[in-house]
């Protein structure tokens, strides 16, 4: 039972902060996820494109810093709205700043420029959160429900069926969208794009706004939860198929780029949904632990599958890009599989039963 008190209206306030916090976040993890190619030109000679410390690295040192700051407290994420708007400011606009044309005379320039506008947003970010949230705000609401305790909670959720095989959905299906968050230049290039233009990532990451509003309403509308998983679990499968084999599908460059992208696009929108939704079916098949407890481990494994992912694609300049591509289709029917053996939510049946 929650205490009737009114919300005070300076949660506004840290709400909004924390977006802010968090799209800054999101950005400057993908900062040069879609721009790679001309990052090379810009930082020439300070690496090599076959070691292991590469450009895509860049993108790997957030979801491992994820993984050594997050398990302790394992923190439940800050609002998928400001994850998806960082993400698509990092896509869409960072290619704005860069000469991404190969053709041009001005490839590879605007890095500074763009560094230091990001710099400064990061800044001031962080000034308004240490400005702003407050240990512990006046009036605050508090849940009276009892929940297990941290370490009691992790156990109990590591013992639920269910709860694992959500796991499992995360570990495959997150660490894919993760990798190919933080590859889709390398991808671009793949399907003979040679302007970086971002449209891949970006257009994964629109489709993921729009389903992320549409199939988890419609979850939420009819009470159920595993049928719109499985949905979205098999609707996965051609996007990922789309993005690993579009060549297979037409030998016209334009027409292979517009694979891609339709299918970045059905990717985002069905991947993202089934993360929404996910979050909410682990939080009530291992209620009472916290729901802290069961997403923010859901988000630790697909970081920890992702930075393994993008370990692997990068190596030798991309050199295995192709086979990690075929593997994530494999995978996506692997998972498909997968989510047929969950069960509906214990809190929804218990709801119609009443």
């Amino acid at each position: 039972m929650i205490l009737n008190k009114p919300y005070p209206t300076y949660r506004y306030i840290i709400l909004a902060v924390f977006m802010l916090i968090t799209i800054s976040t999101q950005i400057q993890w993908l900062t040069h996820a879609s721009v790679v190619r001309p990052a090379e030109v810009f930082y020439q000679g300070q690496y090599s494109q076959t070691s292991f410390i590469n450009i895509d690295f860049l993108a790997m040192v957030y979801m491992l810093v994820f993984l050594v700051m997050s398990f302790p407290a394992l923190a439940a994420g800050l609002s998928s709205l400001a994850q998806y708007l960082g993400i698509i400011i990092a896509m869409l606009v960072t290619p704005m700043f860069i000469g991404s044309n190969p053709d041009l005379a001005n490839y590879g320039d605007g890095f500074k420029q763009m560094l230091w506008i990001y710099g400064i947003i990061s800044l001031i970010t962080a000034v308004l959160a240490l400005v702003f949230i407050k240990e512990r705000p006046q009036n605050a609401v508090i849940e009276q429900t009892e929940r297990f305790s941290y370490f009691k909670g992790l156990k109990h959720l590591l013992s639920r069926r269910d709860m694992l095989i959500s796991i499992m959905l995360f570990l495959i299906g997150l660490g894919i969208f993760n990798a190919i968050s933080s590859m889709t230049d390398a991808i671009a290039e793949q399907a003979g794009v040679k302007d970086s233009d971002g449209l891949i990532g970006g257009l994964m990451l629109i489709g993921g706004i729009i389903g992320a509003i549409i199939i988890p309403s419609l979850s939420d509308k009819y009470r159920k939860r595993k049928p719109f998983l499985t949905l979205c679990m098999f609707g996965m499968i051609p996007g990922v198929f789309g993005l690993a084999f579009p060549e297979y599908l037409s030998s016209d460059l334009n027409t292979i780029y517009t694979i891609t992208l339709i299918s970045s696009f059905i990717l985002g929108f069905l991947i993202m949904s089934a993360g929404s939704i996910g979050f909410q079916y682990a939080a009530e098949v291992s209620f009472p632990a916290h729901e802290s407890s069961s997403q923010g481990i859901l988000l630790w494994v697909g970081q920890l599958t992702g930075i393994i992912f993008v370990a692997g694609m990068s190596i030798n300049d991309n050199q295995y890009l192709g086979s990690y591509m075929a593997a994530f289709a494999i995978l996506s029917i692997v998972i498909f599989i997968a989510v047929l053996f969950i069960r509906e939510s214990p809190m929804i049946l218990a709801e119609q039963n009443k």
